[in-house]
């Protein structure tokens, strides 16, 4: 009896601390689980905390913490805020350097600046978002995941900070509201199908200094270099 208590203490717990998150037995067993400032999240080997979800679902904390337990808040891990439709509005600090895969996908989130100094979006961090109107990417971004703001219907102000050197398969499909977007003379690349589907986009002006188009950028162009 006392081993089953044991048990099921352990799947409470464990039920508790991935409210928030998508979490399975391998994620429960690799990582420490912590809870503060209204967040669930980990301490890295670096002495750097990874943000892994809300804490709670009820309350959703709009402003991320620079520093939890006096380190620095440096990723939004992968999956912290999927499907947190009450998420309405977020504020990342200039600590954070890395945006996980599926961070905010499917959010309530309606517009986002990601400060100077994140230099890693991963894939579909910020798709099938339907409230989202706005977007400002700093310079400082290196790398965007496939995908990365597709499937937003309501997406039509895109701001792309000149330095950005890539914009990465399939990065605004479907994103209908879309009617104009400025390319920095930084991109050097433009994957597959990045503005396929973008229904309002009917032209789009290409840096000269484009090394590398590939197939289906969009429907119907009118493309001028």
């Amino acid at each position: 009896m006392k081993r089953f208590i044991t048990s099921a203490s352990a799947v409470i717990t464990a039920f508790s601390l991935c409210s928030g998150i998508l979490c399975t037995p391998e994620l429960l067993e690799a990582r420490a689980l912590k809870i503060g400032e209204g967040f669930q999240y980990e301490i890295t080997e670096d002495n750097e905390i990874t943000i892994l979800g809300f804490s709670n679902t009820r309350e959703p904390v709009e402003e991320i913490p620079s520093e939890i337990e006096g380190l620095p808040v440096t990723e939004i891990g992968k999956n912290a805020f999927k499907y947190k439709e009450t998420l309405k509005q977020v504020t990342i600090p200039d600590s954070v350097t890395t945006i996980g895969d599926f961070a905010f996908d499917t959010s309530g989130i309606t517009s986002i600046v990601i400060p100077e100094g994140v230099t890693a979006i991963g894939e579909w961090a910020f798709s099938g978002c339907d409230n989202l109107t706005s977007a400002v990417l700093p310079k400082s971004l290196v790398y965007m995941g496939d995908s990365v703001f597709s499937g937003n219907p309501n997406l039509w102000n895109v701001a792309l900070s000149e330095g950005i050197m890539e914009l990465p398969n399939e990065a605004f499909r479907d994103c209908d509201s879309l009617t104009e977007i400025l390319i920095p003379r930084s991109v050097k690349r433009i994957g597959d199908y990045a503005f396929d589907a973008c229904t309002g986009l009917t032209s789009l002006t290409l840096p000269e200094g484009l090394e590398e188009l590939n197939e289906n950028l969009m429907d119907n162009p009118t493309t001028d270099a």
